[in-house]
């Protein structure tokens, strides 16, 4: 499925690219009259086209993801060039490892953004998720994130730091993404609240559920809103419909 299909109005598909705004704000638009519960302020998905995405990444370069990092930078580099295909867009990197937490911050063009992950090796050391979360929470100066895409396989540090700062994105619309590889149970829970907080979702990735796929997913969503996950997921788009189960539901009945 070309997720940029899902960009553009179902009954228009032959849309120019320059129709793409008017068409997303017509996706986004609230129906009449369908008696949808009123949703939560904090965690609410926008309903309004803003001209472009904003996604902030936290990624994990821990040691413990040494045996599958060739792997992940793979999917990681791809889905950094998926980004480049929707249009404007500004994202942001930071990543941790080494006892070292690299912020690239907010950047327009996902080559370079790409060409810098493929250079980040994995270090032993111990995460440093808090602090990431705690530079998108503190960001006052636009851009501002309409996501934030999250992809590790541990967290070692205070759990109640992390939903503290989780319930600070949340008063800002900001949802958190969290997608855990692993078996560690600790790490998985701490994962799901702070999707759950923020009003985003979780997912674990692996064979049966790529990691490229949640994250395309994620970046139709920063783009178009919900309007735009609901269609990708109604195209059979697995990872679409597994993300646009968990966010959907807050603005109500479908």
């Amino acid at each position: 499925m070309d997720i940029r299909k899902s960009l553009t109005t179902q009954n228009n598909p032959t849309a120019k690219k320059g129709d793409l705004a008017q068409s997303l704000r017509r996706s986004v638009a609230p129906a009449q009259g369908t008696g949808l519960a009123k949703p939560d302020a904090r965690t609410a998905l926008p309903t309004d086209y803003k001209g472009g995405g904003a996604i902030g990444y936290i990624i994990d370069a821990t040691g413990s993801r040494q045996s599958t990092w060739a792997q992940a930078q793979t999917i990681q580099r791809t889905m950094f060039d998926n980004v480049k295909s929707m249009g404007a867009m500004q994202l942001r990197l930071i990543h941790f490892g080494g006892g070292e937490l690299k912020d690239l911050g907010w950047k327009q063009d996902p080559a370079a953004v790409a060409s810098a992950m493929s250079a980040v090796e994995c270090e032993s050391g111990g995460t440093q998720i808090n602090e990431a979360l705690r530079r998108f929470a503190d960001n006052a100066a636009p851009p501002k994130a309409d996501s934030i895409i999250l992809i590790g396989d541990a967290f070692e540090e205070f759990d109640d730091e992390a939903f503290t700062l989780a319930k600070k994105l949340a008063d800002q619309r900001i949802k958190i993404f969290a997608f855990h590889e692993g078996t560690n149970s600790s790490s998985e829970q701490t994962f799901r609240e702070l999707a759950r907080i923020t009003g985003g979702a979780f997912a674990k990735f692996g064979p049966n559920m790529p990691l490229k796929d949640l994250c395309n997913a994620v970046a139709v969503y920063s783009v178009g809103g919900a309007g735009a996950l609901s269609r990708l997921a109604s195209s059979g788009d697995r990872a679409a419909k597994q993300l646009s189960q968990s966010t959907l539901k807050l603005t109500g009945p479908k």
